[in-house]
């Protein structure tokens, strides 16, 4: 499992010369490197400001934040196997799992994305993350574990796309309504009602649990269009870094 440093900055009473945190700053994540430009979120605002690296050493040397380190996980694309390999259910929800969880929901805010499942970062272990909350209105991080789909009704299509299939999208045919149970992170029963969106969310992302793709669902013409043109991309990926 790989992992990528990030910053988080956050409200401090006292940071560095004991100097007072600036008040209304909420969390943002940073790239853990010199020149990078950083998003801080104001808790009171609904916009993002950027700033540079030098100008946030430079208020972190004045004390106005606290920082420490958080991760997030690398989240693995088409054709990889590992996006085929089935998860495995949960039967120890210890302080791994919670790490996992909680690098997981770092992963999907910073991506960024609404939903995310253990096998795409690499582990096989029956997880999803999701939080359809818009940006605007902060975060509201929902958590599964060992979901299941119990039933289903009506037909929705919709367009998807997905975290670990770059570069690509296609409308899909699912249930419009679905009954979902599982676990929450604390391993309490949890019973979902969902339809529209959240329906289709949970369905992608227990799919991804199964080792299934939405791109799946596509025509096997689409699917061979986009291999080829992912080949491509790949080719001049290979290129361009050598």
């Amino acid at each position: 499992m790989e992992t990528h440093s990030f910053y988080k900055i956050s409200p401090a009473e006292n940071f560095g010369k004991g100097k007072q945190a600036q008040k209304g700053l909420g969390v943002a994540l940073i790239s853990y490197s010199r020149g990078c430009r950083i998003s801080l979120v104001p808790s009171s605002e609904s916009f993002c400001t950027s700033i540079t690296w030098e100008s946030l050493t430079s208020k972190a040397e004045r004390g106005n934040f606290e920082v420490s380190m958080s991760e997030t996980l690398k989240i693995y694309t088409y054709p990889d196997p590992v996006l085929r390999t089935p998860t495995e259910e949960v039967v120890d929800i210890d302080e791994e799992t919670q790490k996992l969880i909680d690098q997981m929901a770092e992963t999907m805010y910073a991506a960024p994305g609404i939903g995310l499942a253990a096998n795409q970062v690499g582990v096989a272990k029956s997880i999803v993350v999701y939080d359809l909350t818009p940006k605007d209105k902060g975060r509201n991080l929902s958590v599964l574990i060992n979901p299941e789909i119990v039933s289903s009704e009506g037909r929705i299509v919709f367009d998807e796309a997905c975290l670990s299939v770059i570069d690509f999208s296609a409308e899909v045919a699912r249930s419009a309504m679905v009954k979902v149970r599982g676990f929450d992170r604390h391993g309490r029963p949890v019973d979902i009602e969902a339809e529209g969106l959240l329906a289709i969310c949970l369905q992608h992302e227990i799919d991804h649990l199964k080792g299934k793709l939405f791109i799946d669902y596509v025509s096997s013409l689409k699917r061979a269009l986009y291999k080829k043109k992912l080949k491509k991309m790949m080719k001049k990926s290979k290129v361009s870094n050598t």
